[in-house]
């Protein structure tokens, strides 16, 4: 079977995001990122590869691949440099309440929202360090970048397959979920003295202008920096990537230090 040229056209709509919402469809590129794909439980609608592309899939994976020449896969591709193997997916988001129920299972939980953060390369990287973390989920205001866009799919390695993902309003998220709500921003209480409670939702904003949604009675958190009167710290701000990064890490070793400490009693 080859690739016709109204699947090229329908898979190079993919590209925009009311498309991607309306058919339920996203597009994942690259040899890691599409066996990523394979081993979790997202539905591959379809599976392009050209020959020499083929050669770097598992043997189990090759029956399912339509081989195409490499100026198919340049036309459907969205890298300058095509990696050769393309995925057509099902996109996996979850209705609130089934977002909401998962991810308030575990009596410790810890979820990451992303507050109009715009840029797709975020997105992802937040959506990897849910997962790296072990964080129940992620959930994006209205504004925010698609966790399902290509670069947003490209940064997350994967992550986007495996980590529950809800698009929500502010004012949804804290009427519907029964955590403590956290918003990261320079101005907030140091992390270092912040004791994290059991459910714990983590607001992460844009580096530019921070969280823009109303959280209710939400703590405000900031990252101390290394500032010292040997050496004054100039960066007014960290990127949100890695702002969350560093504030889930420090919460995750909060966390397991009190468990520590709670089991030697």
């Amino acid at each position: 079977m080859s690739i016709t040229r109204n699947e090229i056209l329908e898979i190079k709509a993919l590209r925009n995001r009311k498309d991607r919402e309306t058919s339920g469809l996203f597009v994942v590129e690259g040899v890691k990122s599409v066996i990523e794909l394979w081993k979790s439980a997202v539905e591959i609608q379809r599976l392009f590869a050209t020959a020499k592309g083929i050669e770097s899939l598992p043997d189990e994976m090759r029956p399912m691949a339509t081989i195409v020449d490499s100026n198919a896969m340049s036309r459907i591709s969205v890298m300058k440099t095509p990696p050769g193997v393309f995925a057509v997916a099902r996109t996996p988001l979850l209705s609130a309440e089934n977002w909401i129920a998962q991810v308030s299972e575990p009596p410790a939980s810890l979820v990451i929202v992303a507050d109009e953060l715009s840029d797709p390369g975020n997105v992802g990287a937040l959506v990897r360090i849910a997962d790296w973390f072990g964080c129940q989920g992620v959930a994006l205001t209205p504004g925010s970048a698609d966790p399902f866009n290509a670069k947003s799919v490209q940064a997350s390695m994967g992550s986007v397959f495996r980590v529950p993902l809800l698009v929500a309003s502010a004012e949804s998220l804290v009427a519907r979920l029964p955590f403590d709500w956290a918003v990261l921003d320079a101005s907030g209480t140091s992390l270092d003295d912040y004791t994290p409670p059991h459910r714990l939702a983590l607001v992460v904003g844009s580096e530019s202008h921070g969280p823009v949604s109303d959280w209710k009675e939400a703590s405000i958190l900031g990252i101390p920096g290394g500032q010292s009167s040997e050496r004054p710290v100039a960066a007014e701000s960290l990127n949100a990537s890695i702002a969350g990064a560093i504030a889930v890490a420090e919460i995750t070793r909060k966390r397991r230090q009190l468990g520590r400490q709670q089991a030697a009693h």
